[in-house]
């Protein structure tokens, strides 16, 4: 607290924003007042994030945003190593969501059916509701698996969980 005409008066803070860190080549995230490197922390899909303000930025997103060339515009960054704590600079890429996808499933990366930690249906959930799709109802098929009426109905017309 600070005294002004004998009053305390509240400090002010600042909230910090990007320009309040250095961001390095090799994925470092460093406080430019404290000289303080930021802890990241990987988040539900292992991508590492830092607090920045009041937001969670991603670390690979800063450093392409600061040393990646992306004159096409293209909206997202790859890691061209598949490896999502790698934010080095030389190993990231601007592409677009069907170049990202592509290199995903190229590199093995693109988790699909049990292997995927939100799935809420089994292979044998999947059997069942095919082989029992004409004599029950989508939405009794939903509350059996407490899915939505879409996912019934694409798992039954093989829009998900293709073989």
């Amino acid at each position: 607290m600070m005294m002004k005409g004998g009053m305390f008066m509240p400090r002010t803070y600042r909230k910090l924003d990007v320009s309040d860190y250095i961001i390095t080549e090799q994925g470092d995230v460093i406080n430019r007042h404290t000289g303080r490197k930021l802890k990241p922390q990987p988040n539900g899909k292992g991508y590492l994030r830092v607090g920045i303000g009041k937001k969670l930025m991603f670390v690979h997103r800063l450093v392409a945003e600061r040393y990646v060339p992306n004159p096409d515009k293209k909206p997202q960054v790859n890691h061209i190593d598949g490896d999502k704590t790698n934010n080095r600079a030389d190993n990231l890429e601007w592409v677009s969501n069907i170049e990202n996808r592509k290199h995903a499933v190229k590199e093995g990366l693109h988790i699909h059916g049990e292997d995927c930690p939100w799935a809420k249906l089994t292979s044998n959930d999947v059997e069942y509701i095919r082989e029992n799709a004409k004599n029950t109802t989508v939405a009794e098929l939903a509350r059996k698996f407490g899915v939505c009426r879409a996912t019934i109905r694409a798992v039954r017309d093989f829009k998900s969980w293709k073989n």
